[in-house]
């Protein structure tokens, strides 16, 4: 039996932190999801948790590739983190005394590797860990680089449940607000909501202060109805009332639109509530209600999207570039900066390289090279790896020396999250404003949040192309080590009498060649059966001899090699005693997946028509060997040798098939 941490057992204040935060057992979240996927491919492992450690359980928010929603502590890897108060990186698990007895070590589903990076709050509560797990032990855990992301990623988490507490604890007091709102006029101007009402025969609207206020107009006792609703924008033009269907009675009751608000054009969200009042015979004299400045929770809410369509993009996308312009279009859309991108930051050679960047209209883009000169203030405070935040770069007295370059590219304020590497910084997710500008704590964290997001991406697709570029140097010197052995070979066997024997040894090398220049398209990860059935093909005969036809599937490595062998053999026998040693004859190539999902098998027939009648082989050397042994050397084979033609038939779990 595992031994529960005490600590974090008995901590009464942790615990009631954490159900606080009213998350447990609540419903899964697209937010969440997509960190957890981040995290995951940052560090290639199968499985990763957002795991909550309460006092008798741990529950997960969060999980991809693990059945139970929540455990007992007997089997919490992650409570060990939260005692330890730090990140916890376990190589082997079956080894390491805190969690060798751990049930999920010790059976089902055999975990071996444990990296988690712990949650916690703005005001020190460790709640969870984000984690992630492998059934293979890790001797060399997580590189510092996969580490630093797995704990900036964490901190992304906790600020997302924090985010959350905040947004219901708003909706709960604006529902309050506006139930107070509809009894007295009184707790409405408390509560920041404004009252009207029109009378339709004049179509005069008396406003409360607060109603100006929201609008940003100043305060008279009566206006003109289109004094307010000249305000929305044009999108939203007919989601307010109108006169002709205020006196009809037919207005909206309930909408939400935007607006310009009249002193300083701000775009704000309103949520407006309204109701009729009628004569006796029910026609309608007044209408009247509420205004609640909603922007706050609109902002939240399309943030929040905003995250989850950037996680899904960076998911995708296939190169830095990509990556870069779909966060700054998307972070610059919303939060209507001037300027966002991402610079390269070499500091020995003193420059900076802005990758890509989105600018508003008449915004100059910032893309190219660019000396560091102009901005070294800048420069010493990124190199500390905090986020610089100044709301009017021309009066930051510290920021003097730099105040010249920032005028010269038209920004006077900024939010620059700074990416470090070892301690050195080597880049720089940035936003500029051409005005002077008040940065609300809400939008700092969004555009940390963005720009973690674009620095874990960043990272996968570095990742990728490193491994792509060994993968290519690999293959080349596999490439060259097999014409080596077939040079060697034919040096070595140019004296022996059995000619026959040689060039098929030579066949077969040749065959391994084109097996291994199909899978090189790839970087060895995997090959589209069609490709390798037709690099086979391709040595033996004209293509118009083969009928070739299947569903388009992707094969491992292995199964695509023994496939390309396997085409070799049937083909040189075709040619030598079967339908390709005679000018009519054919060969039919198909193959079908039968079955689904666990029992889903590959069926591949060869069917030789129109040859000679075939027997079975007198003697069985290699090639009848390798025949028998069938796709990736299992499965089933079927061997008949008709007088019409000879026709194999090989079948292999789709399992092996795709195996890397």
């Amino acid at each position: 039996m595992t031994t529960r941490p005490r600590s974090v057992t008995g901590d009464a204040d942790r615990i009631a932190k954490l159900h606080s935060l009213a998350i447990l057992d609540s419903q899964p979240e697209p937010a969440f999801d997509g960190l957890l996927a981040i995290a995951r491919t940052i560090c290639r492992a199968p499985t990763a948790l957002i795991s909550l450690v309460d006092s008798n359980r741990q529950w997960f928010k969060a999980r991809i590739d693990f059945g139970p929603c929540e455990t007992d502590l007997d089997r919490s890897v992650c409570s060990h983190a939260l005692e330890q108060g730090s990140t916890l990186i376990v190589p082997d698990l079956s080894v390491d005394p805190r969690t060798a007895a751990n049930p999920l070590v010790t059976g089902e589903p055999g975990i071996r590797f444990y990296a988690g990076a712990l949650l916690r709050t703005s005001d020190g509560h460790a709640i969870g860990t984000l984690c992630v797990i492998d059934t293979q032990p890790r001797p060399q855990g997580l590189t510092d680089e996969q580490t630093t992301l797995l704990e900036a990623l964490a901190a992304q988490v906790t600020n997302l449940i924090e985010l959350r507490v905040a947004a219901i604890a708003r909706e709960a007091a604006t529902a309050i607000d506006l139930e107070k709102a509809e009894r007295s006029n009184l707790a409405a101007e408390a509560g920041r909501i404004g009252t009207f009402d029109i009378d339709l025969a004049t179509n005069q609207v008396m406003p409360s202060t607060q109603m100006c206020r929201i609008f940003g107009v100043e305060f008279a006792p009566a206006f003109d109805s289109a004094v307010f609703e000249t305000l929305l924008i044009p999108d939203d033009q007919g989601k307010q009332s109108t006169r002709s269907d205020r006196a009809r009675g037919t207005s909206n009751l309930v909408t939400e639109y935007r607006i310009r608000r009249a002193h300083d054009g701000a775009l704000r969200w309103i949520a407006r509530r309204g109701d009729f009042v009628t004569n006796a015979e029910g026609k309608p004299l007044r209408f009247t209600g509420t205004v609640l400045d909603i922007t706050d929770r609109k902002q939240l809410e399309l943030r929040q999207q905003v995250l989850i369509d950037l996680s899904d993009t960076i998911r995708e996308a296939e190169s830095i570039a990509d990556i870069v312009s779909a966060a700054s279009r998307m972070l610059g859309e919303n939060m209507q900066a001037s300027r966002v991108g991402y610079a390269g930051i070499d500091i020995p050679a003193d420059l900076f390289d802005v990758q890509a960047d989105w600018c508003a209209p008449g915004i100059p883009s910032l893309v190219g090279h660019h000396s560091l000169a102009a901005f070294q203030g800048t420069a010493r405070f990124l190199r500390t790896g905090q986020p610089l935040v100044v709301s009017n770069i021309a009066a930051a007295r510290w920021l003097s020396g730099d105040s010249e370059g920032y005028a010269s590219i038209g920004a006077n304020a900024k939010i620059k999250v700074p990416l470090m590497r070892r301690a050195q910084l080597i880049g720089c997710f940035f936003v500029h404003n051409a005005t002077a500008r008040t940065w609300s704590p809400e939008e700092v964290s969004f555009v940390e949040a963005v720009a973690d997001r674009v620095y874990a991406g960043v990272a996968r697709i570095r990742a990728e192309q490193e491994q792509k570029l060994l993968n290519q140097e690999l293959s080349h010197r596999l490439k060259n080590t097999l014409a080596m052995v077939a040079a060697i070979a034919k040096q070595t066997l140019r004296g022996v009498s059995e000619r026959d024997a040689v060039e098929a040894f030579q066949a077969r090398l040749l065959a391994l060649s084109g097996a291994h220049d199909v899978l090189l398209q790839d970087s060895w990860s995997s090959a589209r059966i069609n490709s390798v059935v037709e690099a086979a093909m391709s040595v033996h005969s004209r293509t118009e001899r083969f009928r070739i036809g299947g569903a388009d599937l992707r094969l491992g490595p292995k199964a695509a090699l023994s496939l390309a062998m396997l085409l070799h053999e049937l083909a040189t026998n075709a040619i030598k005693h079967g339908a390709l040693s005679v000018p009519e004859g054919r060969v039919e190539i198909a193959w079908a997946v039968e079955g689904a999902a666990a029992d889903a098998v590959l069926r591949l027939s060869w069917r030789e028509i129109d040859g000679p009648p075939t027997l079975p082989p007198q003697q069985k050397g290699f090639g009848s060997r390798l025949i028998a042994s069938g796709l990736a050397g299992a499965g089933k084979t079927e061997l008949r040798y008709d007088p019409t033609g000879f026709i194999g038939i090989f079948e292999a779990p789709m399992s092996l098939i795709t195996q890397f």
